[in-house]
């Protein structure tokens, strides 16, 4: 019988790349421009964090049973770029630039 899939490391992790990014995408989408240092930062940021996590939580023996490296990677990548969209939506927006038009 084969065993289970370790789904709780997964979904924990997955989570919790989420939920790390959700604030730098708040970051990024309000209090940055597009394409500058800061705008870089609060993208990349997290990534170290979430490795750590992820490397944590998971063994390699959970990864090869869920698929390989590469489809744990995706999922993660995945769900960090969800909570930088997610977060880059939440809040309030920027107040629009003077002189344009409404």
């Amino acid at each position: 019988m084969a065993s289970p899939l370790p789904l709780k490391p997964l979904c924990t992790a997955l989570t919790a790349s989420f939920l790390l990014n959700l604030p730098f995408g708040h970051i990024r989408s309000h209090y940055t421009d597009k394409f500058t240092v800061p705008w870089f930062l609060a993208i990349h940021a997290p990534v170290p964090l979430v490795v750590m996590i992820r490397k944590k939580l998971m063994s390699e023996v959970a990864v090869k049973k869920l698929g390989g490296r590469w489809v744990v990677l995706g999922m993660s990548l995945a769900a960090g770029v969800g909570g930088q969209l997610i977060g880059g939506k939440s809040g309030v927006r920027k107040s629009v630039e003077e002189g344009r038009a409404l």
